[in-house]
């Protein structure tokens, strides 16, 4: 037997984590994990996975609906869900009430975690328990891949998908994040510190563990940073900064960067693109007048 319900509860790596079922099945294994994207994530499961969620995918389904992507999963043989309330209405608290019925009939462990707890932080945890470390990576590597790739494909705004991109990196971290330009000026932080970058004197080159294309600086002043130096069509430079306050980056955190590193060198660069035109246009225009 591998790693089980039990076996998670029994880690109290999680305060606040409770099972809310009852525990006729808490010796199920858990063979992966993923996060409730779509209502039909069914489709996208191999089988075995422990499931986390708010149950806010389903909020446009009525019951019936509910209940048969339930029943779906169910079919897959899922271990469990790990659920999240991240509203008290009386919408949420009907699919909660769906869920766990529906649980409780089939014997599917439930447990429930605080708002502030990451479902990142969980999955980081699950994955290096359930497999290998080069499976881990390979996992970590397509799922925050599809998350990046998920959120921006959902924004229309070059200056919104970058916030939004960082934001949700900053999340997936639980460490601060930070976008600098080429004079090292603040332009994005995820936390409210809006100081300038200074790179010290002594910083040293930093290859991570991972297969990647991509090095950092790294050095230590408060925390220690991670620097990666971003060129832009060879007109702009910025600085991505992430900084070890909560935690130390590990193997999955700088697979992280890589996946968020291809949709942000997009960004910046259809930001600069669009500022250059915007140039060219002003320049055209004070020389016709």
């Amino acid at each position: 037997m591998g790693y089980t319900i039990k076996d998670f509860i029994d880690s109290h790596k999680f305060p606040g984590m409770k099972l809310i079922s009852d525990n006729s099945e808490i010796n199920r294994e858990i063979k992966g994990t993923w996060i409730i994207a779509v209502p039909d994530m069914e489709k996208f499961l191999g089988g075995g996975e422990l499931l986390l969620t708010s149950l806010m995918v389903y909020k446009k389904l009525d019951e019936r609906m509910m209940l048969s992507h339930l029943e779906e999963l169910n079919k897959k043989q899922v271990s469990g869900f790990v659920v999240k309330r991240i509203q008290n209405t009386a919408q949420q608290n009907k699919l909660f009430e769906t869920l766990l019925r529906f649980c409780n009939e089939h014997s599917i462990p439930v447990l429930e975690i605080p708002q502030d707890l990451s479902y990142w932080q969980i999955i980081k945890y699950l994955l290096l328990q359930v497999f290998n470390i080069e499976i881990a990576k390979a996992v970590y590597s397509k799922m925050t891949r599809d998350e990046f790739n998920r959120l921006f494909l959902e924004e229309t705004s070059e200056s919104r998908s970058l916030e939004n991109l960082l934001d949700k990196a900053g999340r997936i971290f639980e460490n601060p994040i930070a976008l600098y330009n080429e004079d090292l000026h603040y332009i994005y932080s995820s936390t409210s510190d809006k100081s300038d970058l200074i790179i010290i004197d002594d910083n040293e080159k930093y290859v991570p563990n991972i297969i990647s294309r991509y090095e950092y600086m790294r050095q230590k002043r408060k925390n220690v940073e991670y620097i990666r130096k971003i060129n832009i069509l060879n007109q702009c430079t910025y600085y991505l900064v992430v900084s070890e306050v909560n935690e130390s980056l590990r193997e999955l955190d700088f697979i992280t960067l890589d996946s968020l590193m291809p949709l942000l060198l997009y960004v910046l660069t259809q930001i600069v693109t669009d500022r250059n035109i915007e140039k060219n246009i002003i320049e055209i225009w004070n020389t016709e007048c």
